[in-house]
């Protein structure tokens, strides 16, 4: 009798774990490669900002003016975690300081589904900021309009706060 619930047991142990076992490798990725560009179009001398980061790593502070870009890639997490945020801080056509943190790259939401390299780029403009399809350069999304707060995201990244005095 024992013996047929310790069977009963691990065969239903066994089909949990085939069960999970497509999730978790759905979620595993060995070669995904990604990139990140960020171009200025913002008209005029005025300059963009922009710091990304990682848990792991703080690509720093770049400086941008028009038609300039920023670039990096990364080799995805094998199990699908990487997540990349940016703080990008410009100035208006009204002269107004704008600024915006928003994630440039999250796995968990499979930018570009199942494909082995993904590229995202982001265009910064004296009115927001739109997410472009690298390959076929169409909008994909507009990500910030030009209503973006101003300064609520300064805590946030203090080092803009002493980038925006240099640079206005």
């Amino acid at each position: 009798m024992g013996g047929k619930k310790a069977m009963l047991s691990f065969m239903i142990l066994m089909m949990l774990v085939a069960c999970n076992c497509g999730r978790v490798a759905a979620k595993i990725r060995f070669s995904t490669k990604g990139t990140v560009l960020v171009r200025s179009e913002i008209l005029g001398y005025h300059v963009l900002g922009v710091h990304c980061k990682s848990k792991n790593d703080d690509l720093g502070l770049h400086r941008l003016s028009y038609v300039q870009e920023y670039k990096f890639s990364f080799s995805e997490a094998i199990f699908a975690h990487t997540l990349f945020w940016c703080h990008m801080s410009w100035t208006d056509s009204d002269g107004k300081v704008k600024d915006a943190t928003f994630d440039v790259y999250d796995a968990t939401k499979e930018p570009c589904g199942s494909e082995a390299s993904c590229e995202l780029e982001y265009r910064v403009n004296n009115y927001g900021v739109t997410l472009y399809n690298a390959v076929t350069d169409e909008r994909s999304e507009v990500l910030v309009s030009a209503r973006v707060r101003q300064s609520a995201v300064r805590t946030v990244i203090p080092a803009f706060t002493s980038f925006q005095e240099d640079c206005s």
